[in-house]
């Protein structure tokens, strides 16, 4: 679980999701691949590298807040 926690800090903190991918994450903390991997996909769904690339799609450069703010714009008042 302690890799888990590694990995969780840096997706969240670190950002790493903008430069490497799933197995240089694994090699940048010293956790094993394999078994960091299926922790991932027992917590979320998704497999390391598949976590990594929603990451990297859907919060590089602001996209999910674009996204969001364009599925879900602040209503206008009328003036």
């Amino acid at each position: 679980m302690e890799d888990y926690t590694a990995f969780e800090r840096a997706m969240d903190e670190d950002k790493v999701y903008l430069d490497l991918d799933f197995e240089e994450i694994c090699i940048a903390l010293g956790a094993d691949k394999d078994e960091l991997d299926k922790l991932i996909l027992e917590e979320t769904g998704y497999s390391g590298q598949g976590l990594v690339d929603f990451y990297h799609s859907n919060f590089a450069n602001g996209s999910f807040f674009a996204k969001f703010a364009r599925l879900y714009p602040l209503a206008k008042e009328e003036s």
